[in-house]
C-alpha cells in the first residue's frame, strides 16, 4: 500500500512542475483546491487538465491507468479533463507526455483487447491497464523533464 500523505506531496509538486511549465500557454493555470476528482489543473480560459505521476513506472517499465475503484468508474474513465499529463520514467530519465482525453480514451478502447488489465492500488480495489513504457512513447511524442 502506497503512503497516500507522501504521494499527495508528490502530485502537488508535479502540478506545480506542469503550471510553470505551461503558464505561458495557458494563463492562470493553477491546481484545484480540496476533493475534486473532475481534473487537477484549470486556467483562466477553462481549459482542464489531469495530472498523473507515475511512480511506479520507474521499477515496472509500465504505464497505469486507473479506471475503475471499488466497481465505480475512476481515473480514466470518470475524469472530465480535456487533456490528459501523465509523467513517467523511461528508461533513464522523466519525462511526460500532454495527450488530449479523448484520443488517450480512444487509444485505449481501440488496443483494449491487447491491453493488459490489472488489479493494484490500496487494497487491490482498483482496476488498471498497463502499457510497456517503451510502446507508450511510440505512440505519443513525450518531453524529457530536465
Amino acid at each position: 500500500m502506497g503512503n497516500f500523505s507522501q504521494d499527495l506531496k508528490t502530485g502537488e509538486k508535479a502540478e506545480n512542475f506542469l503550471i510553470k511549465e505551461l503558464e505561458a500557454e495557458l494563463p492562470g493555470l493553477k491546481s484545484t483546491q480540496g476533493n475534486f476528482p473532475d481534473y487537477d489543473l484549470i486556467s483562466d480560459s477553462g481549459y482542464t487538465i489531469e495530472v498523473k505521476f507515475d511512480a511506479i513506472s520507474k521499477t515496472t517499465g509500465n504505464v497505469g491507468f486507473e479506471y475503475e475503484c471499488g466497481n465505480h468508474p475512476s481515473g480514466l474513465a470518470s475524469t472530465k479533463a480535456i487533456e490528459w499529463i501523465h509523467i513517467y520514467y523511461l528508461t533513464d530519465k522523466w519525462v511526460y507526455v500532454r495527450i488530449r482525453t479523448n484520443n488517450l480514451k480512444s487509444f485505449i478502447k481501440d488496443n483494449w483487447n491487447e491491453l493488459k488489465k490489472v488489479k493494484g492500488g490500496d487494497r487491490n480495489s482498483s482496476k488498471l491497464i498497463l502499457i510497456d513504457s517503451e510502446d507508450f512513447a511510440n505512440n505519443f511524442p513525450y518531453k524529457e523533464i530536465s
